[in-house]
């Protein structure tokens, strides 16, 4: 391996703040439309979303190593909708994937066929393995699993299996006008449609109760606007942005990014402003804390500073000096520091 097992924890711990890429999920530069390259937000899209992956080796604790005698007879693969399934030398293993956060990963429940395999057969040892699955890291190609407290790192390189065809989370023999066709005609717009539907789903289990008709009622109303962008003279970029935009939201409130420290400022008739900035988001934004709700806006270019807009509002700030801006006024802003 071309780190050693500390360097990888270290990797799975830290996660959060790096990108990552795998061929079979991600966005490639080369396969990117003219003009996107590795400072546009599509870049930043990290999902296991339809990857497939053969086992490389797997490095204990304790610096034991394991390698198969054939890396295409352990194989795994992050299916839409959820679903994990592996060959592992004479079982078939089937079972659901979730995301709890931008670099924790979990595995369950595995339901395996049970024959008998070779004596020397890894089967065991990579069920129990990915079952205590908790983290994992895409570094050169490469997908690195880490079990509970690290015990394990499994190390899988990318395969593509040749009856594979990827597709959104709606079926394309019922798309609905031209948005939803471009979705089924574009490999790069279905990778965005499915780690949507992933933090959707998420969000759906993590939401209370109480909050999940609106959290549909709100899936509902973006889907239309996604689909308005027919009306766009140039639909894709808009169908683009309406899914960063909405997915950088989902991160955000389905908690795959960690709440960063709020910056406050103390605006006009000292007024107190609490923004969380998430840089790291697919498309980085700001979130506001004013009367008593959370406002999303959304970074946007600017001549200097940094300008973020939402609905009716934007926020403009540069060093400690910011203005925010609604229908109702203009208020200069200073950010709050406190004496050493």
């Amino acid at each position: 391996m071309s780190r050693t097992l500390p360097q990888i924890i270290f990797l799975c711990l830290f996660l959060s703040s790096c990108t990552s890429f795998s061929p079979s999920s991600q966005f490639h530069i080369d396969e990117l439309p003219p003009g996107v390259g590795q400072n546009n937000p599509l870049y930043n899209v990290v999902s296991l979303n339809a990857s497939h992956w053969s086992l490389v080796e797997i490095q204990s604790m304790d610096d034991s190593l394991y390698t198969p005698a054939v890396s295409s007879e352990y194989l795994i693969s992050f299916s839409p909708q959820g679903n994990f399934t592996a060959r592992l030398d004479c079982n078939q293993i089937r079972g659901d994937w979730t995301h709890t956060g931008r670099s924790q990963l979990q595995i369950n429940p595995l339901i395996s066929t049970r024959a008998l395999c070779a004596p020397d057969s890894l089967y065991d040892r990579v069920l129990s393995d990915l079952g205590y699955t908790r983290s994992f890291v895409l570094e050169n190609n490469h997908l690195f699993l880490a079990t509970l407290a690290d015990g394990a790192i499994l190390e899988f390189a990318p395969y593509n299996p040749v009856d594979f065809e990827i597709s959104p989370s709606f079926a394309c023999d019922q798309a609905q006008g031209t948005v939803e066709s471009m979705v089924c005609e574009d490999e790069e717009l279905m990778k965005l449609d499915l780690y949507l539907d992933e933090l959707f789903r998420a969000a759906l289990k993590n939401f209370p109760e109480e909050e999940l008709a609106s959290l549909r009622a709100i899936q509902r109303g973006w889907i239309s606007g996604r689909n308005d962008c027919w009306k766009d003279a140039d639909i894709r970029p808009c169908v683009v942005d309406q899914y960063l935009t909405r997915l950088s939201e989902l991160e955000v409130k389905s908690g795959y990014l960690v709440v960063p420290q709020a910056i406050n400022f103390i605006c006009d008739e000292d007024n107190l402003l609490s923004v969380y900035f998430y840089k790291t988001a697919v498309k980085p934004l700001a979130v506001l804390n004013m009367n008593q709700q959370q406002i999303f806006i959304w970074l946007n270019p600017s001549a200097s500073g940094s300008r973020y807009t939402g609905q009716n509002i934007e926020f403009w700030q540069k060093g400690t000096e910011a203005v925010l801006t609604t229908l109702e006024d203009k208020q200069d802003c200073r950010q709050q520091t406190f004496p050493h």
